[in-house]
């Protein structure tokens, strides 16, 4: 299958606008994402139900997200998205989001790694589907370095619910994102700032996260070369879930 890329088109709902009467959770672009990948997946014959009979599923391990523009109510976000790379147990998937003009609005680097649901441990990518996908080593984003943030830490408390979870029985990855962004909201209005309009983040996953746990967020940020540079760690108990880094613009608006 010498194809690989395909290009699904969303809506933005009223309920993904915020006050800014735009998109503006950084999670909505995930979920974008990952009903994307789903799609996508689907094309070219993986299903839900063939991963069920093959015994294996995917999780994600690392996101890279850039933030170009927030889109508005009813407009149309196009999604295209491709397998730039697969290697033994790691998949690496791109997403590019743009509005019904072509304007890019988002474009995302992400690392999935191929799992055994019931150990919950990484396993091999059958040897069908290196015979079956063709990767193009095509990347849409540069990799940055994250400078170290020496900033005062700002925790956020918060219990998993029941409507955290996703189909694997433990919380999705983009409501790590959201959670994310509120404990930067809440750092920012403790130090008498603008909240953050990110327009990067990078989000890797270390361990799973289930309904009932009580997790903390510690959040802290510096002004490193005229951008607002953020470090966070989700923590159960002294357990690390997530680790975090973001950009946004000093003043907390968006470029």
């Amino acid at each position: 299958m010498s194809e690989i890329r395909s290009t699904h088109a969303f809506t933005v709902r009223s309920y993904e606008i915020g006050p800014s009467q735009r998109v503006e959770r950084g999670g909505h672009f995930l979920r974008w994402f990952q009903e994307a990948a789903y799609a996508n997946s689907e094309w070219l014959g993986y299903d839900l139900d063939r991963y069920r009979e093959m015994g294996v599923f995917w999780v994600l391990h690392e996101i890279d997200l850039q933030l170009v523009a927030r889109p508005a109510f009813n407009e149309r976000v196009d999604v295209t998205t491709w397998i730039a790379e697969m290697q033994r147990i790691k998949a690496w998937r791109q997403y590019e989001a743009r509005d019904a003009a072509g304007r890019p609005l988002a474009r995302c680097n992400a690392t999935w790694v191929m799992i055994d649901p019931q150990s919950q441990r990484a396993t091999r990518i059958p040897e069908i589907m290196f015979e079956e996908f063709t990767p193009n080593h095509e990347y849409i984003l540069t990799a940055r370095d994250w400078s170290p943030v020496d900033g005062d830490v700002h925790t956020f408390e918060l219990p998993v619910g029941y409507f955290d979870e996703d189909e694997m029985a433990h919380v999705n990855h983009a409501v790590y994102l959201d959670w994310i962004e509120e404990s930067a909201r809440r750092a920012a209005l403790a130090a008498h700032i603008a909240p953050p309009r990110f327009t990067r983040h990078r989000l890797r996953y270390h361990n799973a996260a289930f309904r009932g746990d009580r997790l903390r967020i510690d959040s802290a940020f510096a002004p490193i070369n005229g951008e607002q540079h953020w470090q966070h760690t989700v923590w159960r108990g002294n357990t690390r879930l997530v680790s975090a880094n973001g950009v946004s613009t000093e003043n907390g608006t968006a470029t």
